[in-house]
């Protein structure tokens, strides 16, 4: 089993009420009637970083010895807008997200990444921007679902989250698939 990779990334999952809220949410958007890939609520989550294709031994281990090196929890994530990646030109994912990311969030990112790197894995690279995706593109999103995203307005909100999980995803032709292959406690 050591040698089974797993398509790996290390998040905070919502607790149900702010799942939640983030289904009202993104049901805003839906009733554009906007085609899109909508994301089930039960694969909401930020990611804090992605590895990509992992062996289960070297994810087993991580998992062991990350908990003592993050910062203690619980971690608060504040979702106050709404927004889509890329900013510019196309954009193929629509999400909701924060303008003030949390020290904490910031550092525990950092500290996956850095023990990734420092054990042989590269996570992703891009800037960590904690979000939860709502949908994605299939071809492009309509100009009324644009629109409405860069003007959607709500009471922001926050939620608390006691452990980190470190997914692994599953690609099949209906979308992926999340099974929480370790839970990292915080406190």
């Amino acid at each position: 089993m050591d040698e089974d990779l797993h398509r790996a990334f290390f998040a905070l999952v919502p607790p149900p009420a702010a799942i939640e809220r983030l289904r009202y949410l993104q049901s805003l958007l839906k009733n554009t009637g906007a085609f899109a890939k909508w994301e089930r609520p039960e694969k909401f989550h930020c990611t804090l970083a992605f590895l990509g294709p992992t062996p289960y031994g070297w994810l087993r281990t991580a998992a062991a010895e990350l908990p003592a090196r993050l910062p203690r929890g619980p971690y608060t994530v504040r979702i106050d807008r709404c927004g889509l990646f890329p900013s510019e030109g196309r954009p193929t994912v629509l999400w909701f997200g924060t303008s003030s990311p949390s020290p904490a969030l910031d550092e525990a990112a950092a500290v996956i990444r850095a023990y990734a790197a420092a054990n042989g894995r590269s996570a992703d690279e891009r800037t960590f921007f904690p979000h939860c995706t709502a949908a994605r593109a299939k071809g492009k999103f309509s100009p009324v679902l644009i629109q409405t995203a860069e003007t959607l307005t709500f009471h922001p909100f926050e939620f608390p989250c006691t452990d980190v999980r470190l997914i692994s995803s599953h690609l099949t032709a209906a979308g992926s698939i999340f099974t929480t292959l370790f839970t990292l406690p915080l406190t």
